[in-house]
């Protein structure tokens, strides 16, 4: 069945935007399995938590990193930073050991508490905040925050288009005013889900 989401998906795309799959997995050979057999079906990435099965520390999250990028070097990694999910925090020498595995060039990343920070730890990934972030981020490093992940597109992108087009249009002009009203308005809808 995921094969042949991943078949239709890259079928439809035909090569137009890359193509992350998610490969989190139980254990590391079940993911290189995975993330193989996916790229194989022309995938570019794969957006990858670290194993679910027992809580990860430092050293064993930087090598199962490092395992995955060594197995399949043709994927590119985007890395699923969600300390909720997957019970590890994802603290600032991960992010320094991630920037040294040039397969990682994406996270999705919950929080923005540390973000300068860990921009100049790994200045070769992209952080991709939530939506509800994405404006303060990006008035945090205009240059290295140039995208978001969003939840709430899924009940229709409006509203992520919009901000996402306000915040290019405040990188060149330098009026934010619009981009914080909508990205306050977003912050108020999604209070009860993020408080």
């Amino acid at each position: 069945e995921k094969r042949d989401y991943v078949s239709t998906i890259v079928e439809t795309i035909r090569g137009r935007v890359p193509y992350f799959c998610g490969t989190t997995a139980l254990n590391t050979r079940e993911v290189i399995r995975q993330t193989r057999e996916l790229i194989d079906i022309g995938a570019n990435g794969t957006m990858l938590g670290v194993p679910m099965w027992v809580k990860m520390d430092l050293p064993t999250a930087v090598q199962f990193y490092r395992d995955v990028a060594d197995a399949v070097p043709e994927a590119a990694i985007a890395i699923y930073a969600n300390p909720e999910a997957f019970k590890f925090d994802f603290p600032r020498p991960f992010w320094a050991e991630m920037s040294k595995i040039p397969q990682v060039v994406t996270a999705k990343y919950l929080g923005i508490g540390m973000l300068d920070l860990d921009l100049r730890l790994a200045p070769n990934i992209r952080f991709l905040p939530h939506e509800d972030d994405y404006y303060a981020a990006a008035r945090i490093n205009p240059e290295r925050i140039t995208a978001f992940w969003s939840s709430g597109a899924m009940c229709g992108p409006a509203t992520a288009i919009m901000l996402r087009d306000e915040v290019v249009r405040a990188k060149s002009t330098g009026d934010w005013a619009k981009a914080k009203a909508i990205s306050d308005d977003m912050r108020a809808a999604d209070s009860t889900l993020f408080p």
